[in-house]
């Protein structure tokens, strides 16, 4: 008995290890003028319709956010956009959408729902993890100078006159001066 308790609880323990310490965020999903909120998510996460003959949680997001009471997830491919951190897809006749990394700004997934007995409409997700800010570089956008100085400078980046000779950088282009 204790030998075949053994590897469920080493399996146990380092699921504990492998989650323990990892960043959560919270990822909110709106649409229909409603907003779901799931928190605490670890990522990479995936929302699953149908997950293994059960109703999966895209199922349960979609009809909370659409009022719908019965249905299922249509069985073409839904589409991702707007951020390379989410994709979507279908896995057999299950939709998917996943978070791989936290990200910026928002994301969509574009999928079909099957609502009983015979309506079909397209469903619209705007994904966003709120409050997350990249800090790995803190630079939003980089706007290189276009303006011309005339300004000239030698290898060591001292202004240098109109006399100078040997190379100079002036306006970002290096000059051979004789």
């Amino acid at each position: 008995m204790k030998t075949k308790m053994l590897p469920i609880l080493a399996l146990i323990c380092l699921t504990a290890l492998s989650a323990w310490g990892q960043e959560t965020y919270n990822v909110k999903i709106e649409a229909n003028g409603n907003t779901f909120i799931k928190e605490n998510v670890a990522l990479p996460y995936t929302f699953w319709c149908d997950f293994m003959g059960e109703e999966g949680e895209l199922d349960l997001i979609i009809k909370q956010l659409y009022n719908v009471h019965t249905g299922c997830c249509d069985v073409e491919t839904p589409i991702a956009s707007g951020n390379e951190n989410v994709t979507a897809g279908l896995d057999g006749d299950n939709q998917y959408f996943t978070i791989s990394a936290p990200f910026e700004g928002t994301a969509y997934v574009i999928g079909s729902y099957r609502s009983y007995p015979n309506s079909r409409f397209e469903y619209i997700l705007t994904i966003s993890i709120p409050g997350y800010i990249d800090s790995h570089t803190g630079i939003e956008q980089v706007n290189p100078a276009t303006t011309k100085s005339g300004q000239r400078y030698n290898l060591m980046g001292q202004p240098v006159g109109k006399d100078y000779k040997g190379i100079v950088i002036e306006d970002g282009k290096k000059i051979l001066i004789k």
